[in-house]
């Protein structure tokens, strides 16, 4: 099966340099300025810029490890959603899975099991009818809105716009 790896983060702290302590010293001091009246007590409260840092580095540390359960726990849907096909669809789905140009993370590829489930397709490249359908489209919407003679600048915007495969761009 095609995937992308989650990069691998090991408890690496950055540590405390001189330029992540005056960060820290900026931001508390700037906490403590938000309410002037109070100063003096949110200070009393407020951790050490070491501290501070510590935790920055704490939360970092649990968000990779969340961000990695995450992605692990859409592979393991697409897993079961794909375990749960027949076998001759499986093979098919494993063999375009493999040749498609998606980014092979595990939300692409339960979306990619679920269209090819429901549908029996997937659109990996778009047929050309729906391509000309969407450029005439766009090019009306154009004209209607050049014709309702938008603000100076989405007007500007609008002379400058030409439709390049199926998709609204301003010439420069």
């Amino acid at each position: 099966m095609r995937f992308q790896r989650y990069p691998m983060r090991r408890e690496e702290r950055r540590g405390v340099t001189p330029r992540r302590m005056a960060a820290a010293k900026r931001a508390l001091e700037r906490q403590a300025e938000r309410l002037p009246l109070f100063a003096d007590q949110i200070r009393e409260n407020q951790p050490s810029p070491e501290e501070r840092i510590n935790q920055m580095d704490d939360g970092m540390t649990w968000i990779v490890g969340e961000w990695r359960e995450l992605r692990a726990n859409h592979w393991r849907k697409g897993r079961r959603m794909y375990s749960a096909l027949p076998d001759a669809m499986r093979a098919d789905v494993r063999e375009k899975w493999r040749s498609c140009s998606w980014p092979g993370t595990g939300t692409y590829f339960i979306t990619f099991v679920r269209w090819y489930k429901h549908h029996g397709f997937v659109y990996l490249d778009r047929p050309e009818e729906a391509i000309q359908y969407d450029r005439e489209r766009l090019a009306r919407t154009i004209i209607i809105l050049r014709e309702r003679g938008r603000t100076a600048q989405q007007g500007r915007n609008l002379e400058k716009a030409v439709v390049v495969g199926g998709v609204l761009k301003t010439r420069e």
